[in-house]
């Protein structure tokens, strides 16, 4: 329970080196992250530990079973309630702000056009905006030049009808149920109802696509006729996905019931390749009919797919390392283990990355 109080105080308040900034905006923090999902996680699991556990003696599978009976009626319910409102839950057209931006965009027949701006743009469902940059610098086939007029000005003036601003800053529209699309999803706005759009991810992995980005399936500048979606706000750890996310924590639980119960190594194996394999299946067979393998969703097939894939190698390690004995290869592995929330650290808060340019040969450019 202590570990899953510590997620909020950790996560969300780390700058990397190229980000610094004097404290934090609370206008626009983000609330949910990484260390978050895993509180959510811890937080639910020891409450199932505390309140949902039979007082069953355990002798045998069948009485491991009605241990824990209702820890796994309630996993299922959380998977119900997340299948439902994600598939059922109503995404009506909807509308976005986003500020400092930068955009970049490719026009035919030109260079490049860059726009950097101290911004407030109001994004309407009509596709209309009265977007007035504080000061705006723009870099016109190599000509740079400050104003503070609109962006609507003498730039769009010679892009002409190649590319319209107020395309890309489009309303989205959705009116509909059921779309696991980047910008109609229950997730998302699960996420903008209850946290606010201001206080989500600014940059989520759909602008890797390519509707958003010319070098997809990297993060870069955005094609002529980008959507207006692009621009939006997601939460790729928001509410919704956090529930799913702890069924996976719910299937960790399990597995460390299996350490507790039994103690014969064969036992430990046999059980845990019988949850695994169901947990597998399911998900490929989710997969074809039509559930995706998505991250950022964190889908019923994703979490089926990575949990029982996770019990394959926990097992197959455990075979290794506790059956066979054979420990020097696997050291480096345990410590990482041990060590889980350090190295997520060291590489989430750019640390790591930072020491090892601290070393470089005749020039800072030949760094490790």
């Amino acid at each position: 329970m202590p570990r899953s109080l510590s997620g909020p105080k950790k996560g969300g308040y780390f700058h990397g080196r190229n980000h610094l900034t004097y404290g934090v905006d609370i206008r626009r923090i983000r609330w949910m992250g990484v260390l978050q999902r895993i509180s959510i996680g811890y937080l639910l699991a020891s409450t199932l530990e505390i309140w949902f556990v039979c007082n069953v003696a355990v002798d045998s599978a069948v009485a491991f079973a009605k241990k824990y009976y209702y820890q796994w009626v309630v996993t299922l319910l959380l998977g119900l309630l997340y299948m439902s409102l994600l598939y059922g839950l109503y995404v009506p057209n909807w509308a976005f702000e986003s500020s400092s931006m930068k955009l970049t965009s490719s026009v035919a027949g030109h260079e490049s056009v860059t726009q950097t701006c101290d911004l407030t743009a109001t994004v309407s469902a009509a596709h209309l905006t009265t977007t007035i940059c504080k000061k705006t610098r723009k870099v016109w086939n190599g000509v740079d030049t400050d104003s503070s007029i609109g962006v609507h000005a003498q730039v769009l003036a010679e892009i002409g009808q190649q590319r319209s601003l107020h395309g890309g800053f489009g309303g989205v529209q959705c009116g509909g149920s059921g779309n696991l699309q980047p910008p109609c999803n229950a997730v998302g706005l699960i996420d903008r109802l209850i946290l606010g759009e201001q206080h989500l991810y600014q940059h989520p992995v759909y602008r890797r696509t390519k509707e958003c980005s010319v070098n997809s399936p990297d993060y870069g500048p955005l094609p002529p006729s980008y959507p207006g979606w692009c621009l939006a706000p997601f939460d790729p750890e928001g509410i919704l996905s956090s529930l799913m996310a702890a069924i996976t924590c719910f299937a960790g639980l399990h597995y460390g019931h299996i350490i507790v119960h039994f103690k014969a190594n064969m036992q430990r194996i046999i059980l845990w390749s019988m949850s695994s394999f169901p947990l597998l299946i399911s998900g490929y067979v989710l997969q074809v009919l039509g559930v995706p393998l998505s991250k950022p969703l964190y889908t019923l097939s994703y979490m089926c797919i990575t949990a029982g894939a996770s019990g394959f190698l926990l097992t197959f390690i455990f075979y290794v390392v506790d059956v066979k004995n054979i420990r020097k290869p696997t050291m480096v592995l345990q410590w990482m283990g041990m060590n889980a929330l350090i190295i997520y650290a060291l590489a989430a808060c750019d640390l790591f990355p930072a020491a090892l340019q601290g070393f470089y040969w005749h020039s800072p450019e030949n760094n490790l």
